[in-house]
């Protein structure tokens, strides 16, 4: 995403759903890591890279069926 003149990108999406949050941590690579603590414990899961996933994915997971707070950090 840009504003203005400045980069920025999605590292983060926090889901609310079923009464407990999830989420999906974008690394530097864009790999996807989905967690839920009810479900993978302390594990994340490896959903793929940003780069090939259909942002409609993005916007829900099997528990949450939609986000609550997206996270982006400002490019360098």
């Amino acid at each position: 995403m840009t504003i203005g003149s400045l980069k920025y990108k999605l590292i983060g999406i926090i889901y609310y759903g079923s009464m407990h949050f999830t989420s999906r941590i974008i690394d530097s690579s864009g790999s996807i890591w989905y967690h839920d603590g009810i479900e993978t414990a302390s594990t994340c899961i490896y959903e793929g890279n940003i780069v090939n996933m259909n942002p409609k994915d993005l916007t829900s997971t099997k528990h949450a069926h939609q986000y609550s707070t997206i996270i982006y950090a400002l490019q360098t």
